[in-house]
């Protein structure tokens, strides 16, 4: 299911100016810190498993956001990625969102999503072929 336009998410909706402050948090943490910057993809991965999601789940949402560039998420990627975990763990579908006028937060655990310098979250691999939650 796609919503008008191209892609799987509004265009409006991904505009950064019109994004949630969470959207634009998790990407700053994600290594998104200036507006050409992408997120880390090993970064990305280890917020995805904070969602409490099974790891199939994941897989096929990275799946159906990743398509520029495999292993790299755009920005717009990224901030598509969040809305379906949102939406995943509301239990509502992809036309829900099609309706909806800004994107749903997910959510995430802070604790294992954005750790402490002095508690770091290993990241498991950074190089940008890397694909999680492969199949």
């Amino acid at each position: 299911m796609l919503c008008a336009g191209s892609g799987l998410l509004p265009p409006a909706l991904l505009d950064e100016s019109r994004v949630p402050k969470f959207y634009l948090d998790a990407l700053f943490a994600c290594g998104g810190t200036t507006s050409s910057a992408l997120p880390n993809t090993g970064l990305v991965y280890n917020l995805m498993n904070t969602s409490g999601l099974p790891k199939d789940v994941l897989s096929h949402i990275w799946s159906a956001v990743n398509r520029a560039k495999p292993g790299q998420l755009t920005r717009p990627e990224f901030f598509s990625l969040l809305a379906l975990i949102a939406l995943t763990q509301k239990d509502e579908s992809l036309a829900a969102l099609c309706a909806m006028d800004s994107l749903p937060i997910p959510y995430l655990n802070p604790v294992q999503a954005f750790p402490t310098p002095a508690n770091p979250a290993p990241v498991t691999n950074t190089s940008s072929s890397f694909v999680p939650f492969a199949k």
